[in-house]
């Protein structure tokens, strides 16, 4: 890829990516990935990646517009952080366990590691709660300015989920 000079002007959007368009740009993402990896090797996967062009237009196949603020974030939460979180939200419906806490951890290609956490009041109820407090959390570490070797995420201040109970009702004399 011939590498190009110049500037674009990119407005910034409020909001965020909604839910079915980020489980698309997921899934989508994943075959594409796939797809390059078995044809030209990991390594291509990553030097296109690398490319700001190529990367901007990987985002807008996904499903995310051209011009979008936010494309890096939704890009990488698509390839990386949405199966992370799939599945520990799978192990926390399996367990029927449930947190307070997340914790993301970076690991760089230099070795410096990251970890931001966040503890609510309440237990994460909910896969979306998670994904919430995890993109907050990871949101200024974007755009990546070196290679990250390692992404992860715990969870702690664990509780087992509270079932619904009835409201009680009072007496009054």
């Amino acid at each position: 890829m011939a590498l190009r000079a110049g500037t674009a002007n990119l407005p910034l959007h409020g909001g965020q990516v909604p839910k079915w368009l980020a489980d698309r740009m997921t899934r989508l993402g994943a075959v594409l990935s796939e797809a390059i990896v078995h044809h030209y090797g990991r390594d291509e996967l990553l030097r296109r990646l690398a490319h700001p062009f190529w990367f901007q237009s990987f985002g807008a196949v996904m499903g995310m517009d051209w011009h979008s603020s936010g494309i890096t974030t939704s890009v990488i939460g698509a390839l990386v952080l949405q199966p992370i979180i799939e599945k520990v939200w799978r192990t926390c419906e399996g367990t029927e366990i449930r947190a307070r806490t997340v914790t993301p951890k970076v690991k760089y290609a230099d070795f410096q590691q990251i970890t931001r956490s966040r503890t609510g009041q309440a237990l994460l109820s909910t896969r979306a709660e998670i994904e919430q407090v995890s993109y907050a959390l990871l949101e200024p570490l974007f755009p990546v300015t070196k290679g990250i070797r390692l992404l992860g995420m715990t969870l702690s201040s664990l509780a087992e989920k509270q079932l619904e109970s009835e409201p009680q009702l009072n007496l009054s004399f």
